[in-house]
């Protein structure tokens, strides 16, 4: 995605992000052309902040306006990720489309952030240190399902060639089952040390730093409860083949 000086020279614009006493830039992107225009309130021609802001809002076109974001890190620093018909890092200058499938790892009810994986086929993108409270945002934007995985890193590279090799419509649910049911399976060793979490508790805020310390029981009892949406069985973790 490229920056572009003149606000003018942006054909085709697709969204605004209006500018805020927070935020400093307003920006006007384009996704046919994979450009986008950016400009500070700091040095608008007026006396009041909220007067500076209102003169570069007010050059903004009419268009829809981004409101879904999350922050997470896809490059080496944590930045602001805009949801619209297409994924939007206007720092990272990157648009990214709607992927088939989203994967969640190292969720836990004991940490406040955890890595989002999407599947482009058997492709994959990785936002790392995702904030936990923007996962109802991710749910209410993304049309399909999202498999949460447990605290545990997934085995990317050997879940790939699986996929290479069983290429079908449902080999996202398929190798979610080869990973955590309780069949035998031909991918290579693969062993969670922890089962899949149920949505609640993927949501849940640590309590660790405001509460007295829990006993394992009252942690246990809160294990192996994740279903993906749609499945009703329940889904024990297994040491299976990958």
């Amino acid at each position: 995605m490229q920056c572009i000086a003149l606000l003018k020279d942006l054909e085709s614009p697709s969204y605004v992000l209006a500018c805020s006493g927070v935020r400093e830039h307003a920006y006007v992107v384009s996704l046919d052309n994979k450009q986008f225009w950016k400009r500070s309130w700091f040095h608008a021609n007026a006396e009041e902040d909220i007067d500076k802001i209102n003169v570069v809002n007010e050059q903004l076109p009419d268009c829809p306006e981004l409101t879904a974001c999350f922050t997470g890190k896809y490059n080496k620093k944590l930045s602001e990720y805009y949801l619209g018909t297409k994924i939007i890092g206007f720092e990272d200058q990157v648009i990214l489309d709607t992927p088939d499938a989203i994967f969640l790892q190292r969720v836990s009810s004991r940490t406040k952030t955890f890595d989002m994986i999407m599947f482009y086929g058997t492709n994959t993108v990785t936002f790392s240190v995702v904030d936990k409270s923007d996962l109802d945002t991710i749910r209410s934007w993304y049309p399909h399902k999202i498999y949460s995985c447990g605290s545990d890193p997934l085995p990317l590279t050997k879940m790939k060639k699986w996929m290479d090799e069983n290429k079908s419509k449902t080999m996202y649910d398929d190798i979610y089952d080869n990973l955590f049911n309780e069949e035998e399976s031909s991918c290579s060793e693969y062993e969670p040390e922890s089962e899949p979490e149920s949505e609640e508790e993927s949501c849940a805020e640590s309590e660790e730093d405001s509460a007295p310390e829990e006993s394992e029981e009252e942690y246990e009892s809160s294990d192996g409860d994740y279903q993906p949406e749609e499945l009703e069985e329940e889904r024990p973790t297994k040491r299976i083949k990958v």
